[in-house]
């Protein structure tokens, strides 16, 4: 259940970051950020620590291509994030 609302959650941020008007693209950045990190965090956390009961193992099918992409995303909505506040701070 809760990777359903993952995904969800996913969709409605992505749809904000290219539907939202421009004074609020930023809002939609940071959001967009703050989602992909959560979701990064709670994967090294299930790696790790374990998470609401779940151990991930690296060796799992998915894990390795999943904390790629989302270490990816994190970079890519960072960079995102900055560019929109120094585009609406100089502009």
């Amino acid at each position: 259940m809760l990777f359903v609302l993952n995904a969800i959650g996913g969709v409605v941020l992505a749809i904000a970051m290219i539907a939202a008007p421009p004074r609020f693209v930023p809002l939609a950045s940071v959001l967009g950020l703050l989602f992909i990190a959560g979701t990064l965090l709670a994967l090294v956390l299930a790696l790790t620590v374990g998470l609401f009961g779940i151990h991930e193992q690296l060796g799992t099918e998915l894990v390795p291509t999943t904390l790629i992409v989302e270490s990816i995303g994190t970079i890519v909505l960072a960079v995102t994030t900055w560019l929109t506040f120094r585009m609406r701070r100089s502009g």
